[in-house]
């Protein structure tokens, strides 16, 4: 044989190396692609939207005082309100959506989307700034008519961030959210120091600060995907019913969640009194702790269950959700033993010992918390597959028992009463969204079993 032929053949440690190197690759990039990833990165940054706001709001007790800190929170009554109305007409249907369009229609449909966002941000500016300038004109101004003003300029660009937000969870692109909530909140707390340091910081000035790092971070963010939205206004028209028809009911279901965690308190103090409103706040307070790794959950959840229901039909959202229940009722049911066993400990840690002596209030309270928990996957179940309205009735059903037991119970048993009706709210509405998850579910899986 010439020696021009001979080939020198691998070693036998060459084949193995190359071989582990190709599966460690492929290892990685299926990680980096899995909903266990995505789920990890929508936890940090939701504790980074979370702890930055919560920042801001030492920064304005301490530099500014309790007057100021309670303008900046009915402000944010505002933000929250018009980033609700967004998300549920706006970016989850968006997200329930996008998965189904064919990709030629993509970009049209994001662009349709984001028209929709102008336009609410446009009407959320408007409307703000309307109610500020009545209430000058009628009764003169105040520093709270100068926080709503400055909300009004500011929320087409806090808007925008929540958009890009949503947009980048949609799109699957969890790790881009994160370095994004970085940049937003690394500027805000940044501008907040140097407003404190120049002796400007105020309640008016932080939503300034506010909208000009979140605007900055997500106009960045705008620059850099623009390629992925084209515009037809047309097409813009024909996405208004579907998403109406859809983010009405998501609009509602969040409508009713709000009032139910807001209406306890206020029942509290028509009962009782201001003290037992305090103490009952405090307690609900550290079992909302658990919040920011449902929302961040949430966040993940709802674009992987749209794009399982797009791929593989209700019955891979049905497994999807029944995995997700596992292990998510498996992490809270810790916490909530955890939370029972020191809450009241952490409770008179950090209000006093006037606060003690209601250990029976944080495991009826870690309870609601876990029962939360349970029912969120199905929850967010049944948005993904078009059921939205079924959301609403568990919402609504669990008000109402809210409503009901908390006034029967409270004048008899005092706080830990109020604890039992604001746990139960909580309980029905997760036991109608598994019940409503499965009944609508199981059909299709009896149709391929039969």
């Amino acid at each position: 044989m010439p020696l021009g032929t001979v080939t020198t053949p691998e070693s036998p440690a060459t084949i193995p190396r190359k071989h582990l190197l190709k599966r460690g690759r492929e290892f990685v990039s299926r990680y980096l692609e899995s909903s266990v990833f995505r789920s990890g990165i929508g936890l940090a940054d939701q504790a980074i939207v979370s702890g930055s706001r919560f920042v801001a709001t030492i920064l304005l007790g301490r530099v500014c005082g309790a007057d100021q800190l309670g303008q900046y929170g009915l402000g944010f009554t505002v933000i929250v309100l018009i980033a609700c109305i967004q998300n549920s007409l706006v970016t989850l249907p968006y997200t329930v959506f996008a998965p189904g369009k064919q990709r030629r229609r993509s970009g049209f449909y994001a662009g349709s989307v984001f028209l929709q966002y102008v336009t609410l941000a446009v009407l959320a500016s408007l409307l703000v700034g309307a109610c500020s300038m009545t209430r000058v004109a009628m009764l003169g101004g105040s520093e709270l008519v100068e926080v709503f003003a400055a909300i009004a300029v500011v929320a087409p660009a806090i808007l925008l961030w929540e958009y890009s937000r949503r947009f980048g969870f949609a799109s699957l692109n969890a790790g881009r959210v994160l370095i994004l909530d970085c940049g937003a909140a690394i500027a805000f707390i940044g501008g907040l120091l140097g407003l404190a340091m120049f002796e400007r910081l105020s309640a008016a000035n932080a939503y300034l600060a506010m909208g000009a790092a979140y605007g900055l971070v997500s106009g960045i963010w705008l620059l850099r995907r623009k390629r992925r939205f084209r515009f037809s206004l047309s097409l813009a028209r024909r996405e208004l019913r579907p998403h109406w028809q859809f983010g009405r009911w998501v609009f509602a279901s969040e409508t009713a969640l709000m009032a139910r965690s807001y209406v306890v308190p206020w029942m509290v103090a028509a009962w009782m009194d201001e003290t037992a409103t305090g103490i009952f706040v405090a307690y609900a307070t550290i079992v909302v702790l658990a919040n920011p790794v449902l929302i961040g959950l949430s966040n993940v959840l709802a674009p992987d269950l749209a794009f399982t229901f797009a791929s593989e039909g209700v019955i891979g959202v049905r497994r999807f959700v029944f995995r997700t229940t596992s292990v998510v009722s498996a992490g809270m049911l810790a916490f909530a033993v955890m939370l029972t066993v020191v809450g009241e400990r952490l409770i008179t840690t950090a209000y006093g010992s006037d606060f003690g002596g209601y250990q029976m209030c944080v495991a009826i309270l870690s309870l609601g918390i876990l029962a939360e928990a349970i029912g969120m996957p199905s929850y967010t179940g049944l948005w993904s597959i078009g059921r939205p309205h079924l959301c609403f009735v568990a919402c609504l059903a669990g008000l109402a028992i809210t409503v009901g037991l908390t006034a029967a119970l409270t004048s008899r048993f005092g706080i830990t009463g109020a604890a039992v009706g604001y746990t139960s709210g909580k309980i029905l509405s997760a036991l109608l969204q598994i019940i409503a998850f499965m009944r609508v579910t199981r059909p299709v899986i009896q149709g391929v079993n039969g």
